[in-house]
C-alpha cells in the first residue's frame, strides 16, 4: 500500500499545482490543464493508483473467502440456468454438456479396452510357437 499512498500523494500534488495555476492565471492554466501532457499524467496516475488498490484487494486472504460466498449465493440460479439450457438443447435435439461428457467417458473406456486387447494380442503373438514344418508326403 506504500506505492498506492505515494501515487495518491503525487496525484494530489498535481491537482494542487493545477488549482494554484488556475488561481494565478485562469486562462493560461485552463490551456495547460487540458493539454495532452497533463491529461496523460492524470490518466497514468489514476490508472496506476486504481491498479495498485485493486491488486491489494485481490491479494487479501479474505477476498477469496468472500468471493466464494458470493459464488455460492448464485448456485441456485446457475443450477436453474443450466437446467433451462439443457431443456432448450434437448428440444432442439442438440447434445448437452452432460451428453458430451458421457460420450467422452465411453470413448475413453473403448480406447482403454482396445489398447488392452492390442497388448494381449501382441503378447500372445510373441509367445506363440511357430508351426512345425509340414513333412513331405509319404514316399511311394
Amino acid at each position: 500500500m506504500k506505492k498506492t499512498a505515494e501515487t495518491m500523494q503525487e496525484m494530489v500534488h498535481l491537482w494542487v499545482d493545477t488549482m494554484q495555476a488556475m488561481a494565478r492565471n485562469p486562462l493560461e492554466a485552463m490551456g495547460k490543464a487540458w493539454s495532452a501532457e497533463t491529461y496523460s499524467r492524470w490518466y497514468d496516475l489514476h490508472s496506476r493508483m486504481t491498479s495498485e488498490i485493486l491488486e491489494g484487494i485481490l491479494r487479501t486472504p479474505g477476498f477469496a473467502a468472500q468471493s466464494w460466498e458470493m459464488v455460492k449465493g448464485t448456485s441456485p440460479f446457475r443450477k436453474f440456468s443450466r437446467e433451462m439450457m439443457e431443456t432448450a438443447m434437448k428440444t432442439m435435439e442438440l447434445p448437452t454438456g452432460k451428453d458430451i461428457n458421457e460420450l467422452h467417458e465411453r470413448l475413453d473406456s473403448l480406447e482403454d479396452r482396445i489398447e488392452s486387447m492390442e497388448k494381449e494380442f501382441k503378447a500372445g503373438k510373441a509367445t506363440a510357437k511357430k508351426p512345425a514344418a509340414k513333412k513331405s508326403a509319404a514316399k511311394k
